[in-house]
């Protein structure tokens, strides 16, 4: 039994032998299966999706024609002017990454400012509905992105960077096969992009950055998810649930959605009792796991492993609480109220935390996610009460502008309803009604903003990635089912395993096509030949080559190019009814 994270959770489950298969949102990746031998690494590729940017309908003028990402030239920047960068794509860069069609990255340039100041500027038809730049004074209020660890991440990162995008990368977690790798992040919420004084409790390494001199720590794929460090700010809107209707503060325009992939009790994940202003000494996680540096949610160093944070009741000393009172102050807070302190961080039962984490005799503690970060960044909360107080959608019935999704994809397209002055870009079911009908609701195809002409509504679009021919949704990604970095192949799975089972049962086009079409996504047309087992070809280069490019002959990249090879396909055989192997 395994429970899911991002693709690079499942490529690490498999290193560590805990499974042998993983569904992943990308392709595997050469650090992550070249040390095998014989090399097994191999794929069924099982379905289709696309990267939605997502806005909401009402301040876009998306109700019956889409609008489209980038206005053509603001503040003298021209998008589109370089080859191999489209105008969205050139749009999107600058927001999310600072990075620029010369190469030049800058998150706090005066071109990135002038994109995000003005709302109709992320609009190649400037939309007039809702009042345009008068309703949206602040522009562009927050960008919203899934994690580091999110395959979606990694093919956004993937098609942003192909161009002059050279030396940015995501991290990776000390759960991959070749333990944590550290990159410099792309996204403009990251230190590496803006600020040398990092948050010290999510790092354990030290490198040079690219100018080889500056010697600022690289993230490892923790320290990213939990950071808010984009330069240009947003001022805290009064419905926002983080700021804790603190006036006076901010929050960065990037801001990464990151709910726990573990299983927490909904009202630890969005607490709704509010805090009663007391506070009381609450455990961190065990000593000898409490990262160095570490700094309580108040800026003091933490009391023999503990912080003064605000709970329930004296008594109790429960702190699974919502602080709403912006005046709240603990022991040691420095002068200066602010209530974005207290919002961000998941506290649970300490029963709930794996046991070598768990502080000794403690009732609560902060939460763990399944790579055992803490989680002390908690920014899918900002509207988890109300909508934005500037929103012009009346809450009625099938609105109430509250989000409480239970997953990354879904809490964006909610984000994107709640704030309209906000984008995000996340798997196509972001694209549905949220919150309200949300659940089982249909995609909405003008929720999705276009790229380039093309939205991933597009006929064949996305199917045209497989086929290789026609027009293709820029933003479009492979869906597979991973084998290989635990040592077997497909064919080596355990006879009679749930793992050999699932393996099968993804196989079968008849299965899986429905199933992955009632969730949103598409399934590989049987015109290209339907779900197909993809081997990796170790003999080639291990650069990684630009996303969603496949080898000729259903050969995956990248390889290890090690001169030796191994089909991990051999065994697993075509038939009417699926892909046979274990038989």
């Amino acid at each position: 039994t395994y429970e899911g994270g991002g693709s690079g959770v499942g490529a690490g489950q498999m290193d560590l032998g805990t499974q042998e298969i993983a569904p992943m949102s990308r392709g595997l990746k050469s650090g992550e299966f070249c040390g095998l031998t014989p090399q097994n690494a191999a794929d069924l590729l099982i379905g289709i999706d696309g990267v939605a940017i997502v806005t909401s309908k009402a301040s876009s003028c998306s109700t019956t024609t889409v609008n489209q990402v980038g206005k053509a030239t603001f503040g003298g920047y021209t998008l589109g002017t370089v080859a191999g960068i489209p105008a969205s794509i050139d749009a999107l860069r600058l927001l999310y990454m600072g990075l620029d069609h010369t190469g030049a990255r800058d998150c706090n340039s005066a071109t990135r400012k002038s994109l995000i100041q003005n709302w109709t500027n992320l609009f190649t038809t400037d939309p007039s509905c809702g009042g345009g730049d008068t309703h949206c004074a602040a522009g562009i209020t927050h960008a919203w992105r899934r994690s580091d660890a999110s395959g979606t991440t990694d093919g956004f990162v993937g098609v942003l960077t192909a161009v002059n995008g050279a030396g940015l990368a995501l991290g990776t977690m000390s759960t991959a096969p070749t333990a944590a790798a550290q990159k410099v992040d792309p996204f403009c919420n990251s230190f590496e992009a803006n600020d040398s004084n990092h948050q010290a409790q999510y790092l354990d390494g030290t490198a040079l950055l690219s100018d080889g001199v500056t010697k600022t720590p690289l993230s490892d794929g923790r320290v990213n998810d939990m950071s808010d460090h984009d330069p240009i700010r947003t001022p805290c809107d009064a419905n926002d649930s983080v700021c804790s209707n603190t006036t006076g503060q901010d929050l960065g325009v990037v801001q990464v959605i990151f709910i726990p992939d573990v299983v927490y009790a909904a009202s630890e994940i969005f607490p709704t009792t509010s805090c009663s202003g007391s506070c009381a000494l609450t455990p961190v996680i065990t000593g000898g796991a409490l990262p160095t540096g570490y700094k309580c949610p108040n800026g003091t160093n933490p009391i023999a492993g503990r912080c003064w944070v605000p709970v329930v009741d004296t008594t109790g000393k429960d702190p699974r609480c919502l602080v709403e009172d912006p005046g709240t102050r603990c022991f040691g807070t420095p002068s200066g109220l602010d209530g974005r302190l207290w919002n961000q961080s998941v506290m649970v039962l300490s029963t709930e935390v794996p046991a070598a984490y768990r502080f000794a005799g403690a009732t609560y503690q902060v939460g763990l996610d399944r790579n055992n970060r803490l989680l002390n960044g908690s920014f899918f909360r900002e509207h988890m009460q109300t909508a934005s107080s500037y929103n012009t959608r009346s809450v009625d019935a099938n609105w109430t502008g509250v989000c409480h999704e239970n997953d990354d994809t879904s809490q964006i397209g909610c984000l994107a309803d709640a704030d309209d002055c906000s984008v995000g870009y996340a798997g196509r079911e972001a694209a549905r009604t949220f919150p309200g009908p949300g659940t089982g609701a249909p995609l909405d195809q003008n929720k999705a903003l276009l790229v380039d002409g093309v939205t991933p509504y597009t006929p064949n679009a996305l199917t045209n990635l497989v086929a290789s021919s026609g027009t293709v949704y820029e933003l479009a990604r492979r869906l597979y089912l991973g084998v290989g970095p635990a040592g077997v192949n497909f064919n080596g799975l355990p006879s009679g395993s749930g793992e050999q089972m699932l393996a099968q049962c993804f196989s079968k086009d008849s299965l899986v096509g429905p199933a992955i079409s009632a969730h949103g996504y598409l399934p590989v047309p049987s015109t290209a030949g339907g779900v197909q087992c993809l081997d990796y070809d170790e003999t080639k280069s291990t650069a990684q080559p630009v996303v969603n490019i496949q080898g000729a002959g259903n050969v995956a990249l990248p390889g290890c190019g090690n001169g030796t090879n191994t089909n991990a396909c051999t065994g697993v055989v075509a038939g009417q009814n699926g892909w046979l192997f274990g038989q």
